[in-house]
C-alpha cells in the first residue's frame, strides 16, 4: 500500500466514501499529485495498490460537506425555539446548531443521510480546482491534456484527470456502505408487493427512489387493464381470433384512456414526492459539464465570466448526429426486412422488399411456416429480438459520441438529448416491423403472433441478461477477488476486501431500465386491440423486474451516484408522445388493419370469399366513423391534460406554505442572530 506524506485532515463522516481509479498510464507522480491536491484541500485520501491496481479513498470531513450542502440550497429541517416548531429551511453551515440533529450533542454522522452524504462528497470533489499548467507538470509519463480543457487557465481536478490522453482516471464512483446497504436489502425483502421507495431514497436519492417510485406506481395503476384484458381473454367465445372480436375495441379505448390518466396522475404523483423529498427547485442547481468548452464571456446576468457557445454552431452539430445515425437506422430497416421474409409477412413479389430466397422458408410445409407443429414461426422473431438488442448496444457508442460532439453546457441537458437519441433509435428498431404488419400490410393475426415473438423475446432476453448473468458474472468475480484476497493476505500490505469487491462490479445505467419499461409500455398501449393479454403478462414482469433492479443496484453493480432530480426527466414527454401515438394507432387497427369494426356496423360490410371487405359506396362512412372515434379520443386527452393540473392543491398549498414560513424565518432574530458552526474536533463524527 501506498501513501502521500502529508498532514492528516480532521476526522471524516463515516458512511461516505469515493473511489478513483487509477489507469495504467497513471505513473507515481501523477497518483502522488492528485492524492497530495485532495489533501491539501482537507479531503481524507488514502491510496490502495492490489497487484497492477491503484485506488485512491477519498472522504471527507464533516465541515466540507456541509459547506456543500449549503452551497447546493440543501433543505433540511430548523428548529424555531419561540414557536417549538420546525420549518424546512436551506442549510446554513454559520447555523448548524439550529438544525435538527446539528447541536453539539448529536453525532454528526447522522446529520446528512447516506445519499446526501456522497453526493455531498462527490460535487466537493469536483469543485477542487487546480492550475492546468501546474497539473501538465506534475502529470508525467506521455500524458496530456485533452485540448478542451488545455486552454483553460484552471479546472476541476477530477475534470482534468478524467480528460488527459490517456485518461488518468477510469472509474470514479461512490463505495458501498456495507452497514446501510444490509438495511436496505432487508427492508427490500419485507416489502412483498411494493419497493420501499423511501429506503431506496436515504441510500440511493431522489434518481434512483424516482425510477422505482415510477415503477410501484405502474404496477399498481396497470391493475386495472390487466385484470379487464384478461377476463376478455378467458371469456371469448371458442374459435375467436383477434379479428373478429367485438369487445377489443372497446378495450383499447379503455387501454388508451389509462395511458392518458397514467401520466396526468404520474406528474401529479412525482410532483408530490418532490415536494416530499425537498427537491421541487433542484433544477436551479444546474450541473456544468467538463467537458463543455466555448468562448470566455461575462455573463448578461451575473455579471461573472462564463464559458459561452451559441446555439446556431450546436444546430450544425445536430446534423451531423443525425447524419451519423442514418447508417445504424439503414442497417436496423436491413434486418427488419430479412425478419419480415423469413415470417412470410412479405407476399407482394413486386414488393423492393421481397426476397424469394427467403420467403420460401415460410411457405406451407417450411422450417418457419404457421403449420409448422415445433412453433418454427417464432424463430426468425425471436432472432431478430436478439439481433436487435445487438444493434441497441453497437448504437449506444454511436449515440454517446454524437452526444459528446454536440457541447451541451450542462449535464441534464446532455441526458435529455442522449436519452432522445437512444429512444428514437430503440423504439424504431422495435416498433418499425409491427407497424409494417398492422399499416402495410393491414394484417391484425399476423400483428398478434408478431407481437407474441418479440414480447416474449424481450422478456426472456432481460431475465437472462438482467438477472441471471449479472447474478452469475458478480458471484464468479467476486469469487475470483476472494482467492486473490486470501493470497494478499499472507502479505502486510492487504488492502481493504470492500474496495476491491466494488471495483469489479460493472457500472449501473439507469437509461437501459427506464428505456425497456418504457419499451413494454409501447407495446400495452401502441397495439391494445391485438394482445389485450400484454398488460397482465406486462404486470408479472413488472414484479419481477422491480424486484430483480433492486438487488442488481445493491449486489450486482457498483453503488450509482446520487442526484438529486425533481422528476423522471425527459421519459413523461416520451411517454406522452407514445401515449398520442396509440391513439391513431388503436383506431386505425380497429378501423382498417382488423374486421373489428364490422361487428358494431355490419351494414357497412359485405361478405365476399369468406371474408369481409367495405360495401360499395360505405368507404365514406367508415372513414367518418375512424376519423371522429381519433379526434373525440384526441379532444378528451387534451382537455384532461389542460383541465387536470400537474400539482394537486396539497402539493401546491404545501409549496407555498414553505416558502412564506422560510421568508419569516428569514426575518427571525433566531436565524439573524450570530451562530458559531461547530468544529469537526467538537464533533462527535468518527474516522
Amino acid at each position: 500500500m501506498t501513501e502521500a506524506t502529508c498532514e492528516e485532515p480532521p476526522a471524516a463522516v463515516s458512511g461516505a466514501e469515493y473511489a478513483l481509479s487509477f489507469s495504467h498510464a497513471a505513473g507515481e507522480d501523477a497518483r502522488a499529485l492528485v492524492q497530495a491536491k485532495l489533501r491539501a484541500a482537507g479531503f481524507l485520501a488514502l491510496m490502495d495498490q492490489f497487484q497492477e491496481e491503484h485506488i485512491l479513498r477519498v472522504r471527507a470531513p464533516f465541515s466540507i460537506l456541509a459547506q456543500e450542502a449549503e452551497k447546493t440550497f440543501l433543505i433540511k429541517e430548523y428548529k424555531m425555539a419561540d414557536e417549538n416548531t420546525v420549518e424546512k429551511m436551506p442549510f446554513s453551515y454559520e447555523r448548524l446548531s439550529g438544525f435538527v440533529g446539528g447541536s453539539r450533542k448529536d453525532n454528526l454522522d447522522h446529520f446528512f443521510t447516506p445519499a446526501e452524504k456522497i453526493n455531498l462528497l462527490r460535487l466537493a470533489i469536483q469543485d477542487v480546482q487546480v492550475s492546468t499548467s501546474e497539473f501538465s507538470a506534475g502529470a508525467s509519463g506521455g500524458i496530456r491534456l485533452d485540448k478542451r480543457v488545455a486552454k483553460r487557465k484552471s479546472a476541476g481536478l477530477l475534470s482534468l484527470c478524467q480528460h488527459t490522453v490517456p485518461p488518468l482516471v477510469e472509474e470514479f464512483y461512490p463505495l458501498h456502505d456495507i452497514a446501510a446497504r444490509d438495511q436496505l436489502w432487508s427492508a427490500v425483502k419485507r416489502s412483498v408487493l411494493l419497493t420501499p421507495v423511501q429506503h431506496i431514497r436515504q441510500y440511493f436519492g431522489e434518481e434512483v427512489a424516482f425510477y422505482f417510485g415510477w415503477m410501484n406506481f405502474f404496477s399498481v395503476t396497470l391493475l386495472l387493464p390487466g385484470l379487464l384484458g384478461l377476463t376478455l381473454y378467458l371469456t371469448r367465445p371458442k374459435g375467436m381470433d383477434v379479428d373478429h372480436s367485438w369487445k377489443l375495441p372497446i378495450f383499447a379505448i379503455v387501454v388508451v384512456t389509462w395511458a392518458v390518466l397514467f401520466i396526468i396522475f404520474w406528474r401529479r404523483k412525482q410532483s408530490s414526492l418532490a415536494c416530499k423529498w425537498n427537491t421541487s427547485d433542484v433544477e436551479r442547481v444546474a450541473e456544468v459539464r467538463p467537458e463543455f468548452f466555448g468562448t470566455v464571456r461575462r455573463s448578461p446576468v451575473t455579471d461573472l465570466e462564463e464559458v459561452y457557445y451559441p446555439s446556431y454552431k450546436r444546430m450544425g452539430r445536430y446534423c451531423v448526429s443525425g447524419i451519423a445515425t442514418v447508417p445504424m437506422l439503414l442497417v436496423a430497416v436491413f434486418f427488419m426486412c430479412i425478419s419480415l421474409n423469413l415470417n412470410g409477412y412479405i407476399k407482394d413479389h413486386h414488393s423492393p422488399l421481397y426476397v424469394a430466397t427467403l420467403c420460401r422458408f415460410a411457405e406451407p410445409g417450411g422450417i418457419f411456416a404457421q403449420d409448422n407443429p415445433y412453433y418454427g414461426w417464432i424463430v426468425p422473431t425471436l432472432l431478430h429480438s436478439i439481433v436487435i438488442f445487438v444493434l441497441n448496444s453497437i448504437y449506444r457508442h454511436v449515440a454517446t459520441w454524437c452526444t459528446d460532439f454536440e457541447n451541451h453546457r450542462t449535464t441534464s441537458q446532455w441526458n435529455k438529448s442522449f436519452i432522445t437519441k437512444r429512444f428514437l433509435f430503440e423504439a424504431f428498431d422495435c416498433y418499425i416491423p409491427l407497424f409494417y404488419i398492422a399499416f402495410y400490410r393491414l394484417d391484425i393475426n399476423s400483428l398478434r403472433s408478431e407481437l407474441i415473438g418479440l414480447f416474449w423475446g424481450d422478456e426472456m432476453r432481460r431475465l437472462v441478461t438482467e438477472i441471471f448473468l449479472p447474478l452469475g458474472a458478480s458471484n464468479i468475480k467476486r469469487r475470483r477477488v476472494e482467492l486473490e484476497l486470501e493470497e494478499a493476505s499472507k502479505k502486510s500490505d492487504q488492502p481493504r476486501s470492500d474496495i476491491y469487491r466494488d471495483a469489479i462490479l460493472d457500472e449501473y445505467e439507469q437509461f437501459d431500465d427506464y428505456l425497456e419499461m418504457v419499451i413494454q409500455f409501447g407495446y400495452i398501449t401502441l397495439f391494445a386491440s391485438a394482445m389485450p393479454l400484454c398488460s397482465i403478462i406486462s404486470l408479472v414482469f413488472l414484479y419481477i423486474e422491480t424486484k430483480a433492479d433492486s438487488m442488481k443496484l445493491l449486489f450486482c453493480y457498483k453503488r450509482p451516484h446520487s442526484v438529486r432530480v425533481s422528476d423522471i426527466g425527459v421519459w413523461v414527454g416520451v411517454m406522452e408522445a407514445m401515449t398520442t401515438v396509440s391513439i391513431l394507432s388503436n383506431v386505425m387497427l380497429i378501423g382498417f388493419s382488423s374486421e373489428q369494426l364490422e361487428t358494431w356496423f355490419p351494414q357497412l360490410y359485405e361478405l365476399r370469399e369468406n371474408d369481409h371487405f367495405i360495401r360499395e359506396g360505405s368507404g365514406r362512412y367508415v372513414v367518418a366513423i375512424v376519423f371522429i372515434l381519433e379526434h373525440v379520443l384526441l379532444i378528451v386527452s387534451a382537455l384532461a391534460r389542460q383541465l387536470v393540473s400537474t400539482q394537486s392543491e396539497q402539493v401546491s398549498n404545501a409549496l407555498l406554505r414553505m416558502s412564506h414560513r422560510q421568508a419569516i424565518v428569514l426575518r427571525s432574530h433566531q436565524w439573524n442572530s450570530k451562530h458559531q458552526p461547530i468544529s469537526p474536533d467538537d464533533s462527535n463524527s468518527t474516522e
